[in-house]
């Protein structure tokens, strides 16, 4: 992703994505977005965990 964001900026991205995604995974007009911010928000995580063993 962007190296311009700090990990904690990563770290709140992917919590915020997934609660949100989450949410809207159980609403079914909306489970592809919910889906759709679940996979942000694993990037998002990943990219905190990869900036963190840094």
């Amino acid at each position: 992703m962007s190296t311009l964001m700090t990990a904690k900026t990563d770290l709140l991205i992917a919590v915020v994505f997934g609660l949100v995604g989450v949410f809207l995974l159980n609403d079914a007009p909306l489970n592809l977005m919910g889906a759709v911010l679940l996979a942000f928000g694993a990037v998002h995580f990943q990219e905190y965990r990869r900036k963190r063993r840094r």
